[in-house]
């Protein structure tokens, strides 16, 4: 099976192999030297239930890999839409206490960043996933430890 992530920021389309929502590792072009081994990628189906399920998911995943997050596409798998998002090994960050926001303006991206900054919340990036079958534009943050 492969997963191809759509929508990075290079235009480019990156290939992953995977099983569907288990660890994958991203498949290097040929004429590119081997993927980081301490990249992992996971993928996590469409249909999911809400932004707050998303985010448990992915604490839970940077529990279990020992990494943190690093970003959140939207991308297919065997022709199913997928949210793709990519975690690198890091046993230095307190991993966990995410918080991830939908936001569907520029007004509303502005907002809840400066509401998270007042907070002390470390913006992490910016992203998007399918949130109940439909492509969702997110908000990343580490909350304050």
């Amino acid at each position: 099976m492969a997963t191809t992530k759509t929508g990075s920021k290079s235009g480019s389309k990156k290939n992953a192999t995977k099983a569907a929502t288990k660890s994958a590792t991203k498949a290097a072009p040929k004429a590119a030297p081997a993927a980081a081994e301490n990249i992992h990628t996971r993928a996590f189906t469409a249909s999911m239930s809400s932004v707050k399920a998303l985010e448990l998911r992915c604490e839970a995943d940077e529990a279990n890999l020992l990494a943190k997050i690093i970003s959140m596409e939207l991308g297919e798998d065997d022709g199913q839409d997928v949210t793709v998002a990519d975690f690198e090994d890091d046993e230095t960050t307190l991993l966990g206490e995410l918080t991830i926001e939908e936001f569907k303006t520029d007004t509303d991206r502005q907002s809840i960043k400066a509401i998270h900054k007042t907070q002390g919340d470390t913006f992490l990036f910016e992203g998007k996933a399918f949130i109940k079958n439909n492509p969702t534009n997110v908000l990343v943050f580490r909350d304050k430890e």
